[in-house]
Formats: structure tokens, sequence, C-alpha cells
């Protein structure tokens, strides 16, 4: 091989040999480092680096951000001070918002008002007016000596925000229909719905759920599980449970629930003496309770026997 052939084939080689350039960091956006110093409780220089921003639906989340976490460990409003002369009962209340918290309401709202789709700043408004919704529902309550009482309506203090039950669950809804939007948060819109006892808000949150992760047996499942417990929907939950069984085929405790809607339903017919309809139900009970020693198969075990019972004692 001549020497120029050897130098070009050892240059060659140190080219391919030579590692490859580290990639140059993504430069650092001011909202990511805002953000994190959110994050860090630096709330106060957060609010300082934002006054330099350009106005707009981001700033205006962040900030509102900012003055909700700094609301997190500001003082409890206290009662403003009394009027001369006034009775003990006619002392006014303290104010239920914290200034930090209207403060990060009213940035907030600019933001969803900027930017209807901005996912982030609906939840951040349902997640802060949420907890003053629940404790006025459950004062309410103890008043009517009952828990679960019907939610009351719009604040009556004016200049307050609106955080009615109704509000909050718009704003839980925009959160989780949002392109950006993550499964906590739709988790946070549907517990909310079903702390308020208001289900068919849930309802629509579990479908959410479900058509953010349509190839997964879980979301199916839950939704079914709350269509059975809390809905009593259990033709519904049916559907949801079987179509679950698509992406998990060997899942016996979806096979068990679905035994049991089926046996429940088959008993519920036995009761009024619809003996056809309820050994229909029974046989699909049949389908998903393989297992002889399971509880299911001990139920139908049982409800066939009183079935053969009837017979018997019509065929007499």
């Amino acid at each position: 091989m001549q020497p120029r052939a050897l130098i070009g084939l050892a240059l060659l080689t140190l080219v391919q040999c030579k590692p490859a350039p580290a990639p140059t960091p993504a430069a650092r956006l001011p909202e990511d480092e805002t953000r994190e110093l959110i994050e860090q409780g630096k709330a106060d220089e957060a609010l300082a680096r934002l006054e330099s921003q350009p106005a707009g639906p981001g700033t205006w989340l962040l900030q509102g951000q900012a003055w909700a976490h700094k609301a997190e460990s500001a003082p409890l409003p206290t009662p403003p001070p009394p009027v001369p002369g006034a009775r003990a009962n006619e002392v006014p209340p303290a104010p239920e918002f914290k200034p930090e918290e209207l403060r990060a309401v009213q940035f907030l709202e600019q933001a969803s008002s900027g930017n209807p789709r901005l996912g982030s700043a609906h939840s951040a408004i349902a997640a802060l007016l949420a907890p003053h919704a629940l404790r006025r529902q459950e004062a309410e309550a103890q008043k009517k000596g009952r828990r679960g009482s019907s939610a009351p309506g719009p604040t009556p203090i004016p200049g307050e925000p609106d955080w009615s039950v109704d509000r909050i669950l718009r704003e839980f809804q925009s959160a989780g229909q949002a392109e950006e939007s993550n499964a906590a948060e739709i988790g946070a819109w549907i517990a909310f719905a079903e702390q308020v006892g208001r289900l068919a808000e849930a309802d629509r949150g579990y479908q959410e759920l479900v058509k953010r992760d349509h190839e997964s047996a879980e979301p199916l499942v839950r939704h079914a599980d709350f269509l059975t417990k809390l809905r009593k929907q259990p033709e519904r939950a049916v559907e949801l449970y079987q179509q679950a069984l698509i992406w998990k085929p060997d899942d016996e405790a979806v096979k068990g629930k679905l035994a049991d809607i089926y046996l429940d339903l088959g008993y519920e017919n036995f009761k009024r003496r619809e003996y056809m309809a309820a050994q229909v139900r029974f046989d699909a009970a049949r389908k998903y309770a393989r297992d002889p020693n399971s509880p299911q198969a001990q139920r139908l075990q049982g409800y066939e026997a009183s079935l053969q019972e009837i017979r018997q004692g019509r065929s007499h």
C-alpha cells in the first residue's frame, strides 16, 4: 500500500474513532426557571422575576401559581374589628379568603380568560377554591344534622370570587379536557365531584380517563367500579368490564366482578318470580365463575338449587 493511502486510512480511522461531540443542552426558558423557583418555595423571587416579563396568559399563570404558593403558609384571615355598640352575635365573621388567595385567583382568572384552553390555569383555580367549597358544604351538613346535604349555591359575599360547586366543577372539567391535562388532574376532578355528590360530573371524568388511555384495562375497571358502587348502573359496568377483559383476558378479579353483577341481577329477577330471566342471568354468571371454589360459584350453586326446587314443586 502506498504511503499516501496509509495516511488516508489512518485519518479515516481517527475520524471514525473520535467521540461524537456532546449535545448542546437546550436553552432554558425564563418561564421554566420561574416555575422551578415556585416549586422550590421561592415565590417572592419568582414574582420579582415575573415583573420584568411581558404580560400575557403564561405570565399571569405563573403569577397566580406563585401567589397560591404564598397563600399556603399565610396566616388565616381574622375578623374585622367589631363595630362599637354591636351585640356579640352581630360580630362579622372572618373573610373567607386570604389576601394571597385573592391575588392568586385574580391572576389565574386573567390567564384563563386570555387563553381559555390553558388547562393549568383552570386546574389551579379549581384546586384553590375546592377546599373552601368542601368546608362550606361540611358546615352546612353539620347545621342540618346530617352529612351529604345538598351543596350550597354561589357565594353570598359580594366581592369574593365565585366559589360555588358548579363553578369549581366547570374549572375542573376545563382542566381535565385540555390537551395537556394528565391523569392526576382528571383524578382531582373525579374526586371533587364524588365528594360533593355530583355523580354525573364524576362519570364525565371517568369517561375522560378512558378516552385518554383507551388501550388499557385499568381506566375501564375504575369506571366500571364507580358505575357499580356509586351510580348503581350495573348494565353499563358490564360493558366496561368486558372491554377490560379484551386487554387483560386472564384478569380473575374482573371476571369475579362480572359474575357478581349477573348474580345480583339474577337474584333480583328471582325475588320477583321472574324465573326464566333469573336463569338467563345465572347462565351469564357461569361464564365468569369457572372456579368451583370461588364465592361466585358457591352463590350460583345455591341460587340454581333454589330454582330447581321451584321447578320440581311445579312439576308435582
